[in-house]
Formats: C-alpha cells, sequence, structure tokens
C-alpha cells in the first residue's frame, strides 16, 4: 500500500500508538502462565497503518499492532481471538483480507458499522469460555462517537469474571467544549442529547454551566469532564483502578486524554510506568515537531531540561470535583 493513501497524524498519535503496543506486550507477558488464549477488541479499527504528518513515513495502525503483539518470554502467547470494528465498509473489507491472509490459524472478526451497534452484538455473540480469557479493549474515536451504553457492555461482559474487560480509550475533552459551546447559542443543535450519550448521565451539565458563566476556565472544564468519565468508571462500573494522560500539539493546544481503566494490580502498575515515560516523551516529540517546522535545534531535548512526571490521582465525585473548581482561580482561556 503506498504510504500517500494514508491518513496524515501528528506525534501525539503515535505517541498514544506506543503506548497501546508497550502495554499489550506486556499485558500477553503476564497473562502468558495462566490463560489459555487472549482476546483484543478495536472500536475503531480504522486504517492498516498512517502517515507521519511531518516526515511522510508509515507506521502501523493499532489493528496492526494488535495483530502482531506477542508475549516478551518467548512463548508465543497472542491475542488468539480479535474483534475489530470500522465504520467504513472498504476499511474493513482491506482489514479482513489482509488479516485473515496473514494470520490463518487465529479467530478473527472484522465487522463494518457503528461499533456502538456491533460491539454489544459481538460480545453477545462470544462463546462463553471466552468470557474467561484476558480481554483487552481499545477505544479511539475520532470525537466523542462513542457510547457510554457501549462502554458498559465492555465491562458487563465479564463482571462476574476475577477481572473486566480492561479498557484504553480516547476521551476526546476540547471536542465536548466545542459541542457544549462557551454560550447556549453556540452549542451544536443535539449537543444534550450527544453529551448525555456519551456520559451516560447528566453530570456534565454543571461544568457546561459554570464554563459559559466564566465561573470556570477551559483547562478546569476539561479536566471535570474527564473526572466525570472516570468516576464513572471507578464508581459505576467499579474498576479498581483508572489513569488519564493528555496529550498536547507542538503548541500546547490539548488534543485529547487518554484514559485507562483496570481490575488488575500489574495492569495498574504498568500503565502508570507507561504514562511517565509517555508523558516525557510527548514532551520531546514536541520539541522535535517545532525544530521540523522551524529548524531550530535546541540543545537538550525538553525532557531533560524539564522533565514530567506522572502522578495518579483518584477521580472524585463530580460535585464536589466542582465545588472544588469553583472556589479556584480560573485559568485565562
Amino acid at each position: 500500500m503506498a504510504s500517500a493513501a494514508k491518513q496524515s497524524w501528528g506525534f501525539w498519535t503515535q505517541s498514544k500508538l506506543q503506548i497501546l503496543e508497550d502495554y499489550l506486550g506486556a499485558f500477553l507477558t503476564a497473562c502468558s502462565g495462566r490463560a489459555k488464549g487472549a482476546v483484543y477488541l478495536d472500536a475503531f479499527a480504522g486504517e492498516g497503518a498512517g502517515r507521519d504528518r511531518l516526515t511522510d513515513s508509515e507506521f502501523d495502525g493499532s489493528a496492526r499492532i494488535a495483530a502482531a503483539a506477542t508475549a516478551s518470554n518467548g512463548s508465543g502467547f497472542c491475542f488468539n481471538h480479535l474483534r475489530f470494528v470500522e465504520l467504513k465498509t472498504t476499511r474493513a473489507d482491506e482489514i479482513r483480507k489482509e488479516f485473515h491472509a496473514a494470520f490463518p490459524d487465529r479467530d478473527i472478526d472484522v465487522v463494518p458499522g457503528d461499533c456502538n451497534e456491533q460491539i454489544p452484538r459481538l460480545l453477545a455473540e462470544m462463546p462463553e469460555d471466552l468470557t474467561w480469557y484476558p480481554t483487552f479493549a481499545f477505544l479511539d474515536p475520532f470525537g466523542i462517537e462513542l457510547h457510554w451504553d457501549t462502554i458498559n457492555a465492555l465491562a458487563a461482559h465479564k463482571r462476574t469474571r476475577t477481572y473486566k474487560v480492561e479498557l484504553f480509550m480516547l476521551f476526546a475533552s476540547p471536542a465536548i467544549m466545542r459541542i457544549a459551546g462557551l454560550t447556549e447559542a453556540k452549542a451544536v443543535f443535539d449537543a444534550d442529547e450527544r453529551l448525555t450519550r456519551l456520559f451516560g448521565c447528566d453530570d456534565w451539565r454543571p461544568i457546561v454551566d459554570a464554563r459559559r458563566s466564566h465561573r470556570i476556565g477551559g483547562d478546569q472544564a476539561r479536566e471535570a469532564f474527564v473526572n466525570v468519565m472516570r468516576w464513572r468508571l471507578a464508581h459505576d462500573l467499579r474498576y479498581q483502578r483508572t489513569h488519564v494522560l493528555e496529550f498536547k500539539n507542538s503548541g500546547g493546544t490539548p488534543i485529547y486524554h487518554m484514559v485507562f481503566a483496570t481490575d488488575n494490580g500489574a495492569g495498574d502498575r504498568i500503565m502508570a510506568q507507561l504514562y511517565d515515560s509517555a508523558a516525557n516523551r510527548n514532551q520531546d516529540m514536541a520539541q522535535d515537531a517545532i525544530e521540523q517546522k522551524t529548524g531550530v535545534t535546541r540543545l537538550f531535548p525538553a525532557s531533560q531540561v524539564a522533565p514530567l512526571r506522572y502522578r495518579p490521582t483518584p477521580p472524585i465525585e463530580p460535585s464536589e470535583y466542582l465545588d472544588a473548581l469553583l472556589g479556584s482561580p480560573t485559568d485565562t482561556e
């Protein structure tokens, strides 16, 4: 496939996919000694590869990363059951053709359509014995296409087992800001329906009201939205640990948050380490992007000058979180 046919992406996409690749290897290694197989679910499979926006180099997308992932202990343990959903039929057909040829011994299903319709169906049709297999779901929408009911269906799939489906999810907090609007007149026409569908509740409304009345700033509103999602994962779906990391472009503009949810202590520790590494990698990649655009090279990598640390914090009950924000200064956005 010619790289020119692939969609171009910023460095933050490759950093996100690096987290996915690193975690899947660790996930499979941890599972290899105690499970007969593993299940991977991808709700927005996309293309098999992407293209770097600045260098035009091609890189593997999530579907190829998952299919290629293996345990690092030499056992050969891999995802032997993979389920992909892709909205565009032509892309779904390409993935199906490629993977069935490359992995004829795997149980692979590639389904075209809306993941919010297809994921619950795929889960319902999955054989009962697979509910015992370690399962990982990658949820990578462009915006807020993912519905809470779909997230709930994934959690319910293994709720009676030791560990629920692990979730690694893109949370498009800036998109929420645009959809909600800084005033009611600037909101998209179906904002209420779309936001309630995303969160599965109305806890987003007080945040929007506080932002529109300028009682909180944009950065605070984005963090409040992601806190609602994490609280729902922890409190309503009973995930034991959640992690969140914000991704920004080279100009410092927020792009999205990546949210991870697990019941597994090892998964909790591994993702915390990967987020810590990614925080600095993102900083260096942003600097590299600036250098490529401007031609000005800095003496030291940004992570050496001002290293970042990822510090996990638990989610807070949404009304308490907002009350705390209302008692603090707003940002300047």
